[in-house]
């Protein structure tokens, strides 16, 4: 039986002087629903399995390096490279104007994307990411709903993928507008052909992209869940208040809440422990991106070419967008937690 047959169900014999049999639902757990999203992002780096949870002491990974802890641990290291790189961007000779503006941006972006990667390779490396997955069980009708959002969170990410990818080919290949990216060469050292560099940027331009929007749909659909979790926690709270004479709990069903709230909790905790880097960094790096994307276009527009300015605001609506979602996220599992957490102690 696969890991998609969620809504199978096994039977389970109990010898209690007669065999008898009882149905109960297999609970998926989450590993499996965001399955489309992990796969993704271990393409390129962004997640790996170190060893099987069964295995693994909470924070004392130890396992043997397989082929996707190197490839994501040779991303993190050269895109940490690249952000040292780039400080040779600047020179003395530069003004105040749109060219300086550019260099800022593509800076506090790339710096944006190694904070990104390392993030996420902490987060494998330390094993609490596979943990955290697969100790989430989720029943029928969650998973369900897990795993649409998850594809279609996935779909997303790859449009504006490809999107970003498209757009760099275009300033990299056809037009000097990103000739700075290829320093120190461009700006310290002259050649006669920038042709095989250009060439080499995209190809690492793929893993830059990469690290700047995959890491958000994650970081937002792991938002949705605990905050999805807490709702239904709160439904259930509600609901079994209802039936009661009174609305009085038992002290059984109060611990059992309480339980099921704090291993909710536990696990957000865990989760925040290592992706408050990646939001600190995505809510900085892209609130200064968008200041200085709407300057450029409000007093510095080029209308000589209508693909420059069309890319400008696509980099405007993709750092608009993941700044929001950063906010949405922090903002609605608060939410939740509050409500929750209010609700508990009231009782």
């Amino acid at each position: 039986m696969n890991a998609r047959a969620h809504a199978a169900i096994f039977v389970k014999r109990q010898r209690t002087g007669s065999s008898s049999v009882e149905i109960t639902p297999i609970m998926t757990t989450l590993v499996d629903c965001l399955s489309p999203l992990l796969t993704s992002m271990k393409c390129f780096g962004l997640f790996f399995n170190r060893k099987t949870c069964d295995n693994l002491t909470e924070g004392t990974a130890r396992g043997r390096w397989n082929l996707s802890m190197v490839h994501s641990t040779v991303v993190a290291v050269l895109l940490w490279i690249n952000v040292i790189r780039m400080f040779s961007v600047f020179t003395p000779q530069d003004v105040f104007g749109v060219d300086l503006f550019f260099k800022l941006i593509t800076g506090m972006w790339m710096l944006l994307c190694a904070i990104s990667q390392s993030t996420y390779f902490a987060f494998s490396y330390s094993g609490n990411l596979d943990c955290m997955l697969r100790g989430m069980k989720l029943g029928e009708e969650f998973a369900k709903y897990s795993r649409k959002i998850a594809l279609i969170y996935a779909c997303l990410a790859w449009v504006v993928f490809i999107m970003s990818q498209l757009f760099t080919i275009y300033s990299v290949i056809f037009t000097t507008y990103m000739n700075f990216a290829l320093t120190p060469i461009t700006t310290h050292f002259h050649v006669s052909s920038l042709l095989t560099l250009r060439i080499l940027y995209l190809l690492f331009s793929v893993y830059l992209n990469a690290s700047w929007i995959f890491p958000h749909a994650m970081s937002f659909m792991l938002a949705r869940i605990f905050a999805e979790q807490y709702r239904q926690l709160g439904q259930a709270f509600e609901q079994t208040l209802n039936k009661c004479d009174e609305r009085r709990l038992s002290d059984s069903d109060i611990e059992t809440f309480r339980e099921k709230h704090l291993d909710i909790s536990v696990r957000l905790n865990q989760a925040d422990g290592f992706l408050m880097f990646h939001n600190a960094g995505a809510f900085c790096c892209q609130l200064f991106n968008v200041i200085l994307i709407l300057y450029i276009l409000l007093f510095f527009p080029s209308p000589q070419n209508p693909v420059v300015l069309i890319m400008n605001i696509f980099w405007l609506l993709g750092c608009f967008s993941g700044l929001s979602l950063t906010a949405a996220g922090g903002i609605m599992v608060n939410c939740y937690v509050s409500i929750d957490t209010n609700s508990l102690l009231y009782i």
